[in-house]
């Protein structure tokens, strides 16, 4: 499933991930809320 919103977020997130680990887990918990967030709004929107 992709979704053009989180296309933009995924280079971050591969940088990031270099990164302490602590940051790398708090980042990637905020990027999957935010791309739930993202399908709920698009599911909102479509049905």
């Amino acid at each position: 499933m992709k979704i053009p919103g989180i296309v933009p977020i995924a280079p971050e997130a591969v940088l990031s991930a270099a990164q302490s680990p602590v940051e790398n887990i708090v980042q990637t918990l905020c990027i999957m809320a935010f791309m739930g967030f993202i399908v709920w709004s698009v599911k909102l929107v479509f049905e």
